[in-house]
């Protein structure tokens, strides 16, 4: 098991080919790509943070409600907000709320899962700009499609094949 969980941490690196050469250092390369550097650093500084405010809501719950004093506990409590996909969870209508409110949609049943939506299109946008490159518009959207695809994947094979209930 615990080859496994290393593989899975150093297995992105090699996935990236050499660095371009037309640059003498890393330093003359982020100068040269200054706006994307920004860019993609505040996307994911971004989604460092959603992924801290998920962590939060769903261990330390009362920390947020210090801070959120007034915030709906139905929609940000993960312990009470989970049962919003369902049309009547309580009386043991397990029905969808809503179509995809149980799966493809399930990011807006709660304040949980609406930050992990956005912890996620943060992370797609900052691996799909590519500012110092031309492309046709289209390209971007369908690297995104991509990226979002295999982040899917990899979620559904770990939650609903590997570690299902």
């Amino acid at each position: 098991m615990k080859e496994l969980f290393i593989l899975t941490l150093l297995w992105p690196g090699f996935l990236f080919g050499q660095f371009s050469l037309k640059y003498d250092n890393y330093f003359d390369y982020v100068k040269a790509h200054k706006l994307e550097y920004i860019s993609k650093g505040a996307l994911t500084f971004g989604y460092g943070f959603d992924d801290g405010l998920e962590s939060v809501l769903l261990h330390h719950y009362s920390g947020f409600e210090k801070v959120f004093p007034e915030a709906n506990p139905y929609w940000w409590n993960p312990t009470l907000s989970w049962k919003n996909k369902y049309r009547d969870y309580d009386n043991g209508d397990k029905r969808a709320a809503f179509p995809g409110s149980k799966t493809w949609a399930v990011w807006a049943t709660d304040g949980y899962h609406a930050v992990r939506a956005a912890k996620k299109v943060k992370l797609i946008f900052a691996i799909t700009i590519n500012i110092g490159e031309r492309r046709p518009a289209a390209y971007y959207f369908y690297d995104a499609i991509f990226y979002s695809t295999c982040a899917t994947a990899g979620f559904h094979t770990s939650w609903s094949i590997i570690f299902k209930k």
